[in-house]
């Protein structure tokens, strides 16, 4: 079933205050996200960038959380995790996963065992 940005916050909605797992691949490059989801809101730039490098809207999800990449795991920066959703992406629920696919990165979301 594909999502749309009202259907991606509420599935997210419905994981609060809950351990989510977060993969993201982008570049060849691949980290892990833990977080203790608190709160989900969208981030909305009021102008348009000139350079098309900062996506006009931004998914924010709010919590406790730690990187784990190739280097020493590291807390989340401000307690935030941003998902630019450039022009196009596009979200598949697919068993108990949310895929997001952005033309920068792929997400896979799902609920911590």
């Amino acid at each position: 079933m594909e999502y749309g940005l009202t259907e991606v916050s509420q599935w997210l909605d419905a994981h609060k205050d809950s351990g989510l797992i977060i993969h993201k691949e982008e570049d060849g490059d691949f980290d892990q996200i833990e977080l203790r989801l608190e709160k989900v809101s969208r981030g909305r730039l009021k102008e348009k960038d000139p350079d098309d490098y900062v996506p006009a809207e931004t998914l924010l999800l709010h919590g406790d959380g730690t990187i784990i990449g190739e280097d020493i795991p590291a807390p989340l920066s401000q307690g935030v995790y941003e998902i630019p959703l450039t022009e196009g992406w596009k979200v598949e629920e697919i068993g108990n996963i949310l895929h997001i696919q952005t033309d920068r990165a792929s997400y896979a979301i799902q609920p911590k065992p």
